[in-house]
């Protein structure tokens, strides 16, 4: 299996129009080699795929499945290129999780398309320093934003004012986020903040008028 480029034709012989018409849940794992989903790329794929799990993939082309919605990535080599693909032909997703992400120091724009976002968490992303200034202009339904052990990150952009359902917010292990964004306080709608293993509690919380639960634990530096 190790040398798995795509699927081939002869497993959905004789469906000409769609691959894996009724496939709805999709785990693809330490397939290292795998370029892209079928061979035949004219053919349209899994149209019932809702929940996909990509794992230990290096240069995985992402392909047109507008019915996802929820994605769990971990351990992808070639990021740049997977993450530019999710923003371009996953726009249904709610739920994403990526982790063990290796070489980004930036979370791509791309990702401001998914509109529908309503779950994000990004853990282990070692080199991560920064999300770009406008790609929280797009999660106008983010309720939930979990970061963890992101050693690197340094800020969160200021478009955070546009996450105005977000409800929940939690960061573990990011040592270097010191500091949150000066308008917080447009974050009408968050109501739990948890922080844990960060060197102190991020300056800017203050400024959130509707806080109802904060936990978590601050190792002072």
């Amino acid at each position: 299996m190790k040398n798995v480029k795509w699927i081939d034709g002869e497993l959905y012989e004789g469906v000409e129009e769609k691959a894996f018409p009724s496939l709805e849940k999709l785990s693809v794992e330490n397939l290292l080699k795998l370029e892209r989903m079928l061979r035949d790329e004219g053919v349209e794929m899994l149209p019932r795929l809702s929940q996909l799990t990509i794992y230990g993939v290096f240069n995985f082309k992402v392909p047109h499945l507008p019915c996802v919605e929820e994605l769990d990535a971990r351990r992808i080599v070639a990021a740049t290129s997977f993450i530019e693909g999710v923003g371009d032909n996953m726009v249904c997703l709610k739920t994403l999780r990526f982790s063990l992400i290796k070489g980004l120091k930036v979370l791509l724009d791309q990702l401001r398309r998914l509109g529908s976002l309503e779950y994000l968490h990004i853990g282990f992303w070692y080199d991560l320093e920064h999300f770009p200034k406008h790609v929280s202009e797009g999660f106008t339904s983010l309720r939930s934003l979990s970061i963890s052990n992101c050693e690197n990150l340094k800020s969160l952009p200021e478009g955070v004012l546009h996450l105005t359902c977000l409800r929940c917010l939690s960061i573990s292990n990011c040592p270097q986020l010191v500091a949150l964004p000066s308008n917080m306080s447009k974050l009408t709608s968050l109501r739990t903040v948890y922080i844990d293993d960060c060197c102190t509690l991020p300056f800017g919380l203050q400024f959130v008028p509707f806080i109802a639960r904060l936990a978590g634990r601050y190792d002072y530096c």
